[in-house]
This record gives C-alpha cells, structure tokens and sequence, in this order.
C-alpha cells in the first residue's frame, strides 16, 4: 500500500505543479492581451464620440456601430486564444 502511495505521489505531483505553473502564466497573459483589448475599445469608443451627430446618424444606419462591435470581439477573442496558446506551450 505505502508503493502505491509513493507511485501515485511522483505521477501526480509534477503534473500538478507544471499545471500550476502554467495557470498562471496563462492568467498573466491573459490579462495583458484583455488589457489591451480593452484599451482599444475605449479608444474607438472616444473617437466615435468626436464625430459630428450627422455622421453618427449615417455611420449608425449603415451599420458601423456593430461592425465595430464585431471587430472589437474579434480582439478580445483573439486575444483570448493568444493566451491559450501560450498556455499549452508552457504546460508541454
């Protein structure tokens, strides 16, 4: 019984701190990609703020404001994957 404990303590215990490890790497990551995501998204937020009302209005029917919102996931998606990317490279 105590090989077995032995055996399954050196199976699980790299596993876990490589695994430990990696997380937070991956949560590091992720926060910086979602940082900068973020201030993308603030930044065209202001700017679309500065356009005149007229345009806005125009911009607005033909859709822009969702493209934009389209983009702006595209990002954070992105960014998202970045970050599980690294991650798996870490864990390997």
């Amino acid at each position: 019984m105590a090989n077995l404990a032995v055996w399954l303590m050196a199976l699980v215990g790299p596993a876990a701190k490589k695994i430990l490890v990696a997380l937070g790497i991956g949560l590091v990551s992720y926060a910086g990609y979602s940082a900068i995501a973020d201030q993308v998204r603030s930044a065209v937020i202001a700017q679309w703020g500065s356009i005149p009302a007229s345009a806005v209005a125009i911009l607005s029917i033909a859709g822009v404001g969702e493209a934009l919102g389209i983009v702006l996931g595209a990002v954070a998606t992105r960014s998202a994957i970045m970050a599980v990317e690294r991650y798996a490279k870490l864990s390997s």
